[in-house]
């Protein structure tokens, strides 16, 4: 308890301590003048409507009047401006376009774009038009995370090619998480009954990955059962890096490396242990995410259906959920719960 307080500290003053701005960073050449800018993008690219949204890791900037380029570093959120943006993750770019700093909040209480951004680690934007762009170099053929984004753009262009545009956007949305920018009365709809959290990749489609797999592994290919275990954390983490690495994702694929780890060490762990773990493994790695929406709501979630549903309401809760049409529940409550005959039932000990 002690460790984890301590760690759980270190986490919060790293994520609550502003960022200084480093004396080399791009940002401090951010005027709203044109500039131009070469680095590697940092993110994959995407596209929702009207511009190519992205982060750029920056090398080098030139400003006007520069005879030779300045290397400087930091990280830049980019907005391309053409239908035609054929590069990806870890593609080394030059950027040219006004060069600015991103807006505070126009009003007490309001969005603070600026400080949205500066969680990131982002100080300064870039608007780059039709034709101000040039991919220098292509990322790494060794890259996994170059395979992920082909991997990813595929099943885009596969929904494309066989749905209609209105299928394509829904599929890619409920599949890999991307939201149907244009077509806002998807999201508007999803929304207004209150199933918006289908648009968002989420740990339910971790589990249906592992799902598939151990169906095709076991049933087709007869694999024997510890290695299908023990290769579903590489799928887990495959289908986090198609769907963005959101939250949600990571945290579940977290949660079942370290359930899988327990199976195969013949070690039984308690729940709230495999979201304690993968909770502490994200903050260390994205302090800020401490502070992020989806980080919050996905933990809370979480913890709520695993620890919120004491003993003595359990029985009623299973009851509703029967009557739904609900036919399998997972218990974790220490009590012995009475289901109809067909309802499958399955008891965790914590």
């Amino acid at each position: 308890m002690v460790v984890a307080a301590a760690v759980f500290g270190a986490v919060v003053f790293r994520a609550w301590v502003p960022p200084r701005l480093p004396p080399d960073d791009a940002a401090h050449y951010a005027d709203g003048e044109d500039a131009i800018l070469r680095g590697t993008l940092a993110s994959d690219p995407d596209f929702d409507g009207q511009k190519h949204r992205f982060v750029l890791r920056v090398r080098s900037v030139q400003k006007e009047g520069m005879r030779d380029p300045l290397p400087a570093s930091g990280l830049v959120r980019v907005g391309v401006a053409d239908a035609w943006f054929p590069a990806g993750w870890g593609d080394s770019v030059a950027l040219k376009g006004p060069f600015f700093r991103p807006s505070a909040a126009s009003a007490p209480g309001g969005f603070d774009y600026r400080a949205f951004l500066q969680e990131k680690n982002i100080h300064s934007q870039m608007s780059v038009f039709p034709g101000g762009w040039r991919r220098v170099r292509r990322a790494s053929a060794a890259s996994p995370r170059r395979w992920v984004g082909a991997l990813r753009d595929r099943f885009f262009s596969a929904y494309g090619r066989r749905l209609s545009p209105h299928g394509a956007a829904l599929m890619s949305g409920l599949v890999l998480g991307k939201k149907p920018a244009s077509y806002p009365a998807v999201e508007d709809d999803f929304r207004r009954s209150g199933t918006y959290h289908l648009l968002v990749a989420s740990g339910s489609n971790v589990g249906f990955v592992i799902g598939l797999w151990f169906f095709v592994a076991r049933w087709l290919l007869f694999l024997p059962r510890r290695a299908i275990w023990g290769s579903a954390v590489g799928w887990a983490f495959l289908y986090a890096g198609l769907a963005g690495m959101d939250p949600p994702v990571v945290r579940a694929a977290l949660m079942v490396s370290l359930g899988i780890a327990g199976y195969l060490l013949a070690r039984e762990d308690r729940v709230e242990q495999a979201v304690g773990f993968s909770m502490g493994v994200f903050l260390l790695l994205r302090p800020r995410a401490l502070f992020e929406a989806g980080f919050q709501m996905s933990y809370a979630a979480t913890l709520g259906v695993v620890l919120a549903v004491p003993a003595t309401v359990a029985q009623y809760i299973v009851d509703d959920v029967v009557r739904a049409g609900v036919r399998a529940v997972l218990n974790f409550a220490p009590v012995n719960l009475r289901v109809p005959p067909d309802v499958y039932l399955r008891n965790e000990n914590m």
